[in-house]
């Protein structure tokens, strides 16, 4: 997944951290070979050191596609296909990529990756590939995320069918001072420098479960830092309908 590298460490600083799903560890310098020695900014799910429950743990499988962008930095969409409890497959693309520039698939414990241009698949253990994708993987990405905090914040749009799914939208705009500070507090920003001046979210989530079907999330920060615009978007489809089963790649 090396190419990846090159663009996936400083987008995850400035787009998760500055969405709470960060820490405050070091961003990494692009073009590491790997994430998580170089301290990338984004918490392993714990509350109080007990790991976080997958908010999507009662699914059998479903489909999903996310795409982490900032100005200034080049946009990354993930394809993926989730058959729980041990199999997943992401694709990742750029914003100028019509194909996967790296791919990664867990069968059970087994784990493989490929770059874009490889002709084979490399094999790997499932602790490394997961690795390379901290964070990103949603029971992790979802598993960090402060919901219940932000629907606190939220106004109840009501039920929607998002992809055949019935989900309350959630939504926050217009944030004024006193909300804008509930949620630095929220994201654990207290340098005033690191905390935003605009924060949107669309969220669509499923009363059973509390997973989110759908969102788009926006942050906005004061001009001349390393970002001013960062968005989060998020999608689930054919839940509980994958019908091939993943397999080891040929």
């Amino acid at each position: 997944m090396r190419r990846l590298f090159l663009v996936l460490p400083v987008l995850l600083a400035v787009v998760l951290v500055a969405c709470g799903g960060g820490s405050s560890t070091s961003t990494p310098t692009p073009g590491s070979s790997d994430l998580s020695s170089q301290g990338t900014p984004v918490a392993t799910p714990t509350v109080s050191g007990t790991p976080v429950p997958d908010p999507f743990a009662s699914l059998q499988s479903y489909r999903y596609d996310m795409n982490l962008s900032a100005d200034g930095s080049t946009s990354i969409e993930i394809k993926g296909t989730v058959e729980n409890p041990d199999n997943v497959r992401m694709d990742f693309y750029l914003s100028d990529s019509a194909t996967p520039i790296s791919s990664l698939i867990i069968v059970g414990q087994q784990a493989w990756t490929q770059n874009e241009g490889d002709e084979s698949w490399t094999s790997l253990s499932v602790a490394d590939a997961e690795g390379e994708v901290s964070g990103l993987m949603p029971k992790d990405f979802w598993g960090t995320f402060p919901i219940d905090q932000l629907v606190a914040l939220s106004k109840d749009q009501g039920t929607e069918n998002v992809n055949g799914v019935q989900a309350h939208h959630y939504q926050i705009s217009q944030v004024d001072a006193a909300t804008m500070a509930k949620l630095s507090e929220i994201f654990g920003s207290t340098d005033e420098s690191d905390q935003p001046t605009s924060f949107s979210m669309d969220l669509w989530r499923v009363d059973s479960g509390g997973w989110p079907a759908k969102a788009t999330i926006n942050v906005g920060y004061p001009p001349g830092g390393q970002v001013t615009n960062g968005q989060i978007t998020w999608e689930v489809s054919d839940v509980n309908a994958v019908t091939e089963s993943l397999q080891p790649p040929q």
